[in-house]
């Protein structure tokens, strides 16, 4: 199989599944993935070498990912925000 034929058959399993307003493809699986890793504690650097990066920047979009939803996460959960 080829690499377009992966990403058609994850696009058509998408629609089967009724996912809407989300892509689904080879780079959104491995995105995903690598969110869960990290929000499972995976260190940035253990990420990396798993992906296969060579470099940390490549890795830091999705450390950046995992950042925002910690704030998001704290700002929902604060006892301070929510004394107003």
């Amino acid at each position: 199989m080829r690499a377009n034929g992966i990403r058609i058959m994850l696009r058509d399993l998408g629609r089967i599944a009724g996912i809407e307003g989300k892509r689904c493809s080879p780079y959104t699986l491995r995105h995903c993935f690598a969110c869960a890793c990290l929000n499972a504690g995976m260190s940035g650097f253990e990420l990396m070498r798993l992906l296969g990066h060579t470099e940390l920047d490549m890795t830091k979009r999705y450390l950046a990912l995992t950042e925002a939803d910690l704030q998001k996460a704290h700002r929902n959960a604060s006892p301070v925000d929510r004394l107003g």
